[in-house]
């Protein structure tokens, strides 16, 4: 399913990436700072994320105090996704898996600063063999940080996305008109 990408992150740095995702590649479109002052923020973002949203867009939101959240779908990489490992992980793992097949592609001159070290996550097992994360969140820089938030909203679907629901209410004909024997009796 295609789909048109909005990331808003506030945990390090405050910036913002614009994204399409299209036929399987993650085009980067844009990503900028946004000013470093709440209040300032309060006043634009809001305005921003219900014009994004309306439009169809995939609006994600990473941030320590939800203030925003409410305008799109909370994205924290830590969080456990629908696979109960950290979203960073599922997330690393489709963008690993995207870069070799050359399925992402930045705006000019501006790839290096999407970079994400090998060393970002290093899995080990415990006595139990259960699979454990240690994350160096140091490493990630806030423009990877969005990289990654896009990569995840490209590859794993929410119910709570509008283009989501529209796209399974297609799938199941919901868009279709009623047929006359589907209709209530008419007098």
């Amino acid at each position: 399913m295609d789909k048109r990408i909005y990331a808003l992150s506030l945990s390090s740095r405050p910036m913002e990436l614009l994204a399409g995702y299209k036929d399987g590649t993650l085009h980067v479109i844009d990503c900028k700072p946004l000013p470093q002052n709440l209040e300032a923020l309060k006043k634009s973002l809001p305005k921003s994320m219900a014009k994004h949203k309306k439009k169809g867009f995939v609006v994600l939101v990473d941030e320590v105090i939800p203030v925003f959240a409410k305008y799109g779908r909370s994205c924290r990489l830590g969080q456990a996704g629908a696979d109960g490992r950290p979203v960073l992980i599922t997330a690393l793992e489709a963008y690993r898996n995207m870069s070799r097949l050359q399925a992402i592609s930045f705006p000019p001159g501006k790839s290096g600063f999407f970079d994400i070290s090998e060393s970002v996550v290093e899995e080990q097992r415990d006595a139990g063999g259960r699979v454990t994360y240690h994350i160096d969140w140091a490493e990630l820089r806030p423009e990877a940080t969005l990289l990654l938030m896009a990569v995840y909203g490209a590859v794993a679907d929410s119910m709570l996305d509008t283009g989501t629901i529209k796209h399974l209410f297609n799938l199941i004909g919901g868009n279709k008109k009623e047929s006359e024997s589907t209709q209530p009796l008419k007098p």
